[in-house]
């Protein structure tokens, strides 16, 4: 079968319209055709036109090669398309790069290969992704020595990798708990999600390949891989979160708090007496190239700050356990901070953060006494004050009621 050169590369398409990507073999055989070309003329070509099984053709662009005296190797990454299957997920490393942007986009993705070294290793990845909500049960694999007379891969969890030892050259593989069949998409055409699109899991790696398959994960440089991440929008609904007693910063609440905190990449947020967590996990997962710290004093709040970084993984949102504005002196300066309990303290933190906030940060306050809006007002004359009352829908006999929350009053300032 002959195969004409096309300008511009195939994107196939199935009858429903959706991108089918390309099988492993199409990327098998431009790895090595490009492998082939690199031996016969000692350089690496940019790109490489391969043939389809239709006839037609592709340009496809490998992503990392090495060249030695006598052999080449060369990485490709597998395109799944929209609708991808088990081949489907991220290709990350740890070289040269901070581990809690591995551990973000691990966390994003719906299948992560991690390049590791000798100081993030599988034991040291695997707990972080546990302090950052991953749960310990999800399974994964670590592959030592691959190509290697000594290769072996342990198909274990994350709790358990979290406590071995394994070869120095190796590529930790994380999976979801119940594999492939736990994606889950928008179904609306507006959202339906393409091949650079993977997330099922709160947020979504928007810029990274899908992964790479068989081809000699060591020899990846860093500089070949990339990826950035986007945010997911707010308004988690109140019932999905665990919390004691009602005390929760209320959806609408949370999404007037957020926009006034417009919290920026690169940013560090305070949320202080966080309570449940709640607005700490949506800022955490609207900005996931910011640093969130959740400062709460008391346990049983503590507890439930995990159990919802469990359902939702935020891996850029950190508990602080202890009394504000006390246990904030270790803390990076803030860009955006928000108060949502005081415990007596609402002076002292307003005063530590007017010290300590970024100029041009943000200071939000969601209180509802009058006591507390009359303290915040000594201390922040000039900020801005709204009172939100809000009510909802509740069904009544077949009809439908509002339900009024309790009013707060929404505090503004700038620095």
């Amino acid at each position: 079968m002959s195969c004409d050169v096309m300008d511009a590369p195939i994107s196939p398409r199935d009858r429903r319209g959706m991108r089918t990507g390309f099988t492993t073999g199409t990327n098998a055989a431009a790895a090595a055709k490009a492998a082939t070309l690199a031996l016969l003329t000692e350089i690496w070509p940019e790109t490489v036109t391969v043939c389809l099984p239709t006839g037609e053709t592709t340009i496809m662009t490998p992503v990392a090669c090495r060249l030695a005296a006598e052999s080449a190797q060369c990485c490709m990454i597998k395109d799944g398309g929209d609708d991808p299957d088990v081949t489907h997920g991220a290709l990350l490393s740890v070289h040269g790069r901070p581990l809690a942007e591995v551990v973000r986009a691990a966390c994003a993705a719906t299948k992560a290969a991690i390049l590791t070294d000798d100081l993030h290793t599988p034991a040291r990845i695997a707990q972080t992704l546990m302090d950052a909500g991953v749960s310990a049960n999800r399974p994964c694999a670590i592959c030592e020595n691959l190509g290697d007379p000594e290769q072996r891969i342990v198909r274990t969890h994350l709790a358990d990798a979290a406590g071995q030892v394994f070869a120095a050259l190796n590529v930790f593989v994380v999976w979801p708990e119940g594999g492939i069949a736990d994606i889950r998409y928008p179904i609306s055409d507006s959202e339906k999600p393409t091949s650079d699109d993977p997330s099922a899991i709160g947020y979504q790696l928007s810029a990274i390949p899908p992964s790479a398959i068989g081809y000699r994960l060591s020899a990846i440089p860093p500089s070949a891989i990339g990826y950035r991440l986007s945010a997911h929008p707010p308004g988690i609904p109140d019932a999905d979160f665990s919390t004691t007693g009602g005390l929760l910063t209320r959806r609408e609440i949370r999404l007037l708090s957020l926009a006034e905190l417009a919290i920026q990449p690169g940013e560090v947020c305070w949320d202080l007496g966080a309570g449940s967590g709640a607005v700490s996990i949506e800022a955490a997962r609207g900005q996931p190239m910011a640093t969130v710290y959740a400062v709460e004093r008391r346990g049983l709040m503590c507890d439930h700050i995990r159990e919802n970084m469990r359902r939702f993984p935020v891996p850029n949102l950190h508990l602080v356990e202890g009394t504000a504005p006390a246990v904030c002196a270790d803390l990076p300066n803030p860009h955006a901070v928000f108060i949502g309990g005081s415990g007596g303290h609402l002076a002292e933190m307003i005063t530590l953060v007017r010290q300590r906030l970024h100029p041009g940060g943000c200071l939000v306050l969601a209180l509802v006494t009058l006591e507390n809006l009359q303290a915040a007002r000594d201390c922040l004359p000039d900020a801005r004050v709204a009172q939100v009352q809000v009510s909802v829908g509740a069904p009544i006999l077949g009809m439908l009621r509002l339900e009024a929350h309790n009013p707060v009053f929404v505090v503004s300032w700038r620095s």
